[in-house]
């Protein structure tokens, strides 16, 4: 407006003067546009992450900024999309950045707020404007990184499995436990009845005989944990319903069995059936993290869960149940329980009372006092170790003894 009015008197008056100042405004607004177009092609961002963090971590996002021209840069404004938090836009500015200078390094904080799962932080925005803020220019980066967030588990002390150990830490050539991992020991001569799978050949053709393998167990029991992602079961809102729960829980259980040597596998089915084989150590932990980040909830009944994952379990090992409610199908369950026993299975159940992840009262159905002490009859009846949740319960304090039930 301004330059449009001296021109305007410019050339009404004939003053060179007005004109002189309409020719270098509009030259300076040319100029300006120009530069910030050119600038903002000029200048680049990277981003450096950690690829792994676990549920309310404090994450350190590293920024390095780049500014490939001769010109220098001002009041750059970097904004990076971060879901990880509630507020996921994050915004940095930069009041100079020299031209053809050392890179410029930034870095922002942002904590997992949004729970466990995979997310993608990116793409960043890059604003430029000239020196006197007439002109901006946004342009996007398609600078992506992933980052896989991790339920946090917490301290487990005793599952009730301490004690269980595996029949005898040498087997036969032929391993008949599933859930038993077994380790490569030895070779020894051929006997009759053993399988021809397991057939050193190259030690057979060295010695002139037959010779096959031998396997060493592991010393500790197996632990096989069934986590229950049925979505007709699902109770409460965000992080704090009792799925959430369950999946916290079987984190702290593979961390459990991580730290005692227990070899550990997870079965479960939601959006698509997870079945990890028994592993021992960090590997286990780790593959186990990974599955329970990205798992969703699905429409497989846990009883279904149980009888197609019963041929996963090895004898004389051990099995963690989590059960979202305390209205189950106990006849059921109590035919799958039975064929445990007769392979001297050890069980924990992990039970939750899904009324309480239930905000209003009016949801909840008439009370009924005898519902955690039937339940949990019914599991001691088997001989297993029992843990009642309620929302809001300290899950650490839980299951700080072998058996807790409240």
């Amino acid at each position: 407006m301004f330059l449009a009015t001296m021109a305007i008197l410019g050339f009404a008056y004939r003053s060179r003067v007005l004109l002189a100042l309409f020719e270098a405004g509009a030259a300076y607004l040319v100029l300006s546009y120009l530069y910030v177009l050119l600038a903002s092609k000029r200048i680049s961002v990277t981003r450096e992450v950690l690829s792994r963090a676990y549920e309310e971590d404090l994450v350190v996002v590293g920024l390095t900024l780049r500014n490939t021209g001769f010109c220098p840069l001002y009041m750059a404004e970097i904004q990076d999309w971060c879901p990880i938090e509630a507020v996921p836009g994050k915004t940095l500015v930069v009041p100079e950045v020299p031209g053809r200078a050392r890179p410029i390094r930034l870095r922002y904080e942002a904590r997992c707020e949004r729970g466990r799962g995979r997310f993608t932080i990116g793409p960043i925005q890059i604003t430029v404007t000239d020196p006197v803020g007439l002109f901006r220019r946004t342009r996007r980066v398609a600078e992506l990184s992933e980052l896989v967030v991790y339920p946090r588990p917490f301290a487990i002390h005793d599952l009730g499995i301490q004690g269980l150990q595996s029949m005898s830490l040498v087997e036969t050539a032929n391993p008949q436990s599933v859930g038993a991992t077994p380790l490569f020991y030895g070779t020894r001569e051929y006997q009759p009845g053993d399988n021809p799978r397991w057939i050193h050949w190259r030690s057979s053709a060295r010695w002139g005989q037959l010779v096959v393998k031998e396997f060493e167990a592991p010393a500790n029991v197996a632990l096989t944990c069934f986590l229950d992602l049925d979505r007709s079961t699902l109770c409460g809102v965000g992080r704090g319903t009792n799925v959430e729960l369950g999946i916290r829980i079987a984190a702290a259980a593979a961390q459990f069995a991580e730290f005692h040597g227990h070899p550990f596998q997870l079965i479960a089915d939601g959006e698509e059936p997870i079945v990890l084989p028994p592993r021992i150590g960090r590997p286990a932990l780790m593959s186990g993290l990974d599955a329970l980040a990205h798992c969703r909830p699905g429409r497989t009944p846990y009883l279904d869960l149980l009888k197609r994952g019963s041929q996963f379990v090895g004898e004389g090992s051990a099995v963690l149940l989590l059960i979202n409610r305390l209205d189950f199908d106990r006849e059921a369950i109590f035919e799958v329980l039975a064929d445990w026993l007769h392979k001297r299975v050890r069980g924990i159940a992990v039970l939750m009372d899904e009324r309480t992840f239930v905000p209003r009262d009016e949801m909840h159905g008439p009370r009924d006092p005898s519902r955690i002490p039937s339940a949990c009859d019914f599991f001691r009846s088997m001989g297993y170790s029992l843990f009642t949740i309620r929302a809001g319960d300290d899950l650490e304090k839980i299951f700080a003894s072998a058996e807790a039930v409240a």
